[in-house]
């Protein structure tokens, strides 16, 4: 109970990587002796993280393609059609002949 309280309390660890140990811990105790441990519901559990969607409308990136001009333009163009990465596009050469 210790080392669980270690991690979800001190480390703040996410609420995933704090479900890992746990589920290992309760995994042998359930499934191969078939014991319930009671104390374990006592453990102290990290929050739920909300997290908030980092995604664009495809009217805002319209609006954001825009308002870019020149190369840079041109490169976010690439990228956003093509879905290349940065370092791909970025490595492209012109052949002009």
């Amino acid at each position: 109970m210790g080392f669980l309280t270690h991690v979800g309390e001190r480390r703040q660890v996410s609420p995933a990587s704090h479900r890992q140990p746990l589920s290992a811990l309760l995994f042998p105790y359930k499934e191969v002796l078939s014991r319930d441990l009671a104390w374990m519901k006592e453990i102290s559990r990290p929050p739920e993280r909300r997290r908030i969607p980092a995604v664009l409308t495809v009217s805002e990136v319209q609006q954001v393609l825009e308002r870019m001009t020149g190369v840079t333009g041109l490169l976010a163009l690439l990228l956003y059609d093509s879905g290349m990465r940065m370092a791909e596009a970025l490595a492209l050469r012109v052949n002009c002949g």
